[in-house]
């Protein structure tokens, strides 16, 4: 189960879209953030895996790496719940 909020949305010059989205994986199997946001149509950007070779280049004119932030984690453990947060980078 992955569950998506989008936050924010904005044109690009090029007129494109993109679109600043909350997601919350289920299972944390590999990938699965990107598999999902690519099935629905909206593939996260430089993603070289999930979108089209043409789409790849464009995005890598303005991104030189893929751009996913995982901003919390969580998790169960014999200690009970661990969680951290990390802010997106300067």
């Amino acid at each position: 189960l992955t569950e998506l909020r989008v936050g924010g949305w904005a044109a690009t010059r090029e007129g494109g879209s993109l679109s600043l989205a909350a997601i919350r994986i289920g299972s944390g199997r590999r990938h699965q953030i990107r598999v999902h946001m690519a099935h629905i149509g909206h593939p996260s950007v430089t993603d070289g895996r999930y979108t089209t070779e043409e789409t790849f280049f464009e995005d890598q004119q303005w991104c030189e790496r893929n751009f996913l932030h995982r901003f919390g984690i969580g998790f169960k453990d014999s200690d009970g719940l661990q969680s951290t947060i990390c802010e997106l980078p300067e």
